[in-house]
């Protein structure tokens, strides 16, 4: 059913490898062009192409905002907007050619291949500001462009070549990644690392061919004064640098404690589903009746386009089901002021009002599949495992009163269908024997007559269409006409069934669940105004107390347990990338103590991305955390380049304190570009502006609060560690 009438639904599924838009535009070619009866339109109820066309757009508009702030911010650093064209350079030629490995590894052009290339602006620019710096620098000196360009490249490729591998070894656990998850960042994952890999080979190549024809020669300038000043202040206090990091941890686990989490990032897809239930037993007119009740609701609701309806079948092939449950498609409006999650929390409180005697639940489209590929349909489930199916509806009954009023908690199904109404026949095989029949001759007229005996087939050009020849409605659903149903002996005589059966009336259970070979109730519940953790850790507080028999237990899945896996996984995969990073700075530093000091400002650095998490409301789910995998790579890059600088000092002959100076005073301005470019580059996906900019938006911010942070930590605390771990005379107060 639809808003005009009776509808026929046409659903087209694309063919693995298939293009979404292509297939799309050439079915409504099809459409166009197909003679339709008078009074016969076609409207879409569902466009998937449509999704993919903006969210391309807007990950498109992402990229290109993104490369002119890390330009804007690179140009005003050096005071020239040459050098911070050759260093931007290296954006489109990196991302022109990450798409052919891409392609080679059978990646598609999807929403997190193109949000891979959108986060990567920052990072490829990274190598090449770093380059043009040393080329700016060296020119400043009085160096020829030319050589210039030469000299900067090798002195900086080891600290690059370092930088670039801490960035890529991150990403290799992910492969371990299994399930939606898995799936859901590999894309990702890919295309980072190749365009980190060939952002590498651009910087130290073309860019610097670039810099030395377009950079002139430049007046000299006075060297970092105020860095110095201010970090020989801080190093003179060494200790500040201990009580700045235990402060930051205790900060980060504060923020960590009052951030929001959730599973996976949501996004406006334009369209939801509603599926509706009602009491098992409801004839098909009584939940058609009410379906219309819950349809005007919709026609009144300005956001709502458009809608089709299913009753008694289900969202994929047009399988039979129960005629006391189905579905609606809805498509909203483009231009609107409301997102689709407040205009299904304002039709569900409508509902609530108008149509109570239907239990609904809402999900997005292909959230809705997401969630049904990881096996957790609804984000919360609480499953009652026992031996006694009365014992478990009852405990369930409990366990709903006790978290129905909790704050965000809706949608609650108490996992207790009612009982179906049945008609039990009992034979006389006595009686049935009088009349020459057995039982089974009996059990089969009886359904014959109720189910029905297919009689004839038509022809139909697309499928043999089966003609049912069975009692009418009126007569199956009456158990008083039943009784007096004729049953016809081997005599030619007539019997009412009555004679030899009983018809007994009565309930039975409609549904029974049985999980891990147990019979299990399952309660489910969805949120709506909060985020998923801080829902369920109340749910966990009211539930505390309660007591279950002996044998009988309580168990939390749905998509909280889906969180709670993808956390532990990010959390190993975090630990093996630690591990190879450190890898990686034991072949960089020739001291140990160094590669351990700048593997310790992780930990302080994704403190910034549980603090700007909590303080912009963004919940800690599986793309902030990827946020958090991908600033261990990162952060460490300010440690390599100012360490790296330090330890040539120390080969010098310059104290430790002398060295400390040094270094930070010719990697302050790098440090702060790279870092100011990145952040950048990720701004218009941490705005989370446009279709499909939502998926990316958790990773931007955690990555752009981890940088803010790991910049100080870089430039304050890991100078004050090196020193007070520093085994040589450190002479103090040296300038």
């Amino acid at each position: 059913n639809g808003p005009g009438g009776d509808t026929v639904l046409v659903s087209v599924a694309r063919l693995p490898g298939a293009s979404t838009p292509e297939v799309v535009e050439q079915v409504e070619q099809v459409v166009r062009t197909f003679p339709l009866p008078a009074g016969v339109t076609v409207t879409p109820v569902y466009d998937q192409a449509q999704l993919v066309t903006e969210s391309i757009a807007s990950v498109r508009d992402a990229i290109v905002l993104g490369v002119a702030l890390c330009v804007l911010v690179i140009a005003f650093f050096l005071r020239d907007a040459r050098a911070g064209l050759a260093a931007a350079l290296a954006v489109p030629l990196t991302l022109g050619a990450t798409f052919l490995p891409v392609a080679l590894l059978g990646q598609t052009l999807n929403l997190m291949s193109l949000g891979g290339l959108a986060v990567a602006i920052g990072l490829v620019i990274d190598d090449a500001i770093v380059v043009v710096e040393g080329i700016g620098r060296r020119l400043e000196a009085g160096e020829s462009p030319l050589h210039a360009a030469s000299s900067a490249t090798r002195a900086l490729l080891g600290a690059l070549v370092g930088t670039t591998a801490t960035t890529v070894v991150v990403f290799l656990p992910l492969a371990s990644l299994e399930g939606v998850v898995g799936r859901f960042f590999s894309a990702l994952a890919a295309t980072l690392a190749i365009a980190v890999v060939l952002s590498l080979v651009v910087s130290v190549t073309i860019v610097p061919l670039a810099a030395g024809r377009w950079l002139k020669v430049a007046a000299p300038r006075a060297p970092g004064t105020r860095v110095s000043v201010w970090l020989g202040w801080l190093l003179d206090r060494a200790w500040l640098g201990a009580v700045l990091a235990a402060a930051l941890l205790a900060l980060g686990a504060l923020a960590l404690w009052r951030v929001p989490s959730g599973f996976l990032p949501t996004m406006d897809e334009g369209a939801f589903v509603l599926d509706y239930f009602l009491p098992a037993g409801t004839s098909l007119t009584d939940t058609d009746l009410v379906a219309r009740k819950i349809e005007k609701v919709l026609g009144s609701t300005p956001e709502v386009a458009t809608f089709s309806r299913r009753t008694g079948a289900e969202l994929g092939p047009a399988t039979a089901t129960q005629v006391n449950r189905g579905d609606l498609m809805v498509r909203l409006t483009s231009r609107r002021a409301r997102d689709a999650e407040a205009v299904i929390a304002d039709v569900r409180e409508r509902l609530g009002h108008e149509v109570p005697e239907a239990r609904t639940e809402f999900v997005q489209v292909l959230q809705d599949v997401i969630n049904d590929l990881a096996g957790n349909p609804r984000p919360l489930e609480l499953k009652l495992l026992g031996d006694d199916y009365a014992v478990l509806r009852a405990t369930a009954a409990e366990v709903a009163s006790r978290i129905r009023d909790v704050p965000g908690l809706v949608d609650l199904y108490e996992g207790v269908e009612a009982q179906a109404p049945e008609l039990r026949v009992r034979i006389d095989a006595a009686a049935a024997a009088r009349l020459g029949k057995t039982a089974n001759d009996l059990t089969q007229e009886l359904d014959a007559s109720l189910h029905g005996t297919i009689a004839a087939v038509l022809p139909r050009a697309d499928r043999p269409l089966n003609v049912r020849v069975r009692l009418p409605d009126a007569t199956r659903f009456d158990p008083a006409r039943l009784a007096s149903l004729a049953v016809l002996s081997t005599g030619g005589g007539v019997t009412p069934l009555s004679a030899v059966a009983e018809l007994q009336q009565g309930q039975t259970e409609s549904v029974l669940l049985r999980e891990s070979q147990r019979p299990a109730v399952i309660l489910s519940a969805d949120h709506e105004g909060r985020d998923l953790g801080s829902m369920v850790a109340e749910v966990r507080s009211r539930l505390r107390g309660l007591k279950l028999p002996p044998g009988y237990q309580l168990e939390y899945g749905g998509q909280y347990e889906s969180q709670q896996a993808t956390f532990v996984s990010l959390g190993q995969v975090m630990g093996f990338g630690l591990l190879a990073v450190l890898a990686v700075l034991l072949a960089q530093f020739s001291r140990a103590r160094l590669a351990v000091l700048v593997l310790a400002t992780v930990p302080l650095s994704v403190v910034g991305a549980f603090v700007t998490l909590w303080a912009t409301g963004v919940p800690l789910n599986a793309s902030s955390l990827m946020g958090c995998v991908l600033l261990v790579g990162l952060v460490v890059k300010n440690g390599i380049l100012l360490l790296e600088q330090y330890e040539r000092h120390l080969a010098d002959g310059l104290a430790t304190h002398a060295a400390l100076l040094e270094a930070a005073t010719a990697r302050a301005r790098p440090i702060l570009m790279t870092t100011l470019a990145t952040i950048a580059g990720l701004v218009p996906l941490a705005a989370g502006v446009g279709s499909g900019a939502q998926l990316q938006r958790p990773l931007a911010v955690a990555v752009i609060g981890g940088l803010l942070i790991s910049t100080a930590v870089s430039l304050a605390v890991l100078p004050c560690l090196v020193k007070l771990t520093a085994s040589r005379p450190v002479s103090p107060g040296t300038p």
